[in-house]
């Protein structure tokens, strides 16, 4: 999987402000399912290890770029500080 973020262009029928990379996707799926499977959000080395990747700045950037889209809300200096929206 790629750690680049892609800018993408506005999507109305997206609930987020703009359209999700398919790897913003991938990563917000994912803590989708961690809160629905565990009730809590997952951490950043949780992410990392679901998605099989050893790179945990790359998790950094792609919840950076959810946020910025409004997909979830950090809570900084929170280990489990992801809220979706």
């Amino acid at each position: 999987m790629s750690h680049k973020i892609h800018d993408a262009m506005p999507e109305s029928t997206n609930n987020t402000s703009y359209a999700l990379s398919p790897q913003q996707q991938v990563v917000l799926s994912f803590i989708e399912a961690f809160i629905r499977q565990h009730g809590w959000p997952p951490t950043r080395g949780e992410i990392a290890a679901g998605l099989g990747l050893k790179n945990r700045q790359g998790i950094d950037q792609h919840l950076r770029a959810l946020e910025a889209k409004q997909a979830i809300k950090l809570t900084p200096k929170i280990s489990r500080g992801i809220r979706v929206c």
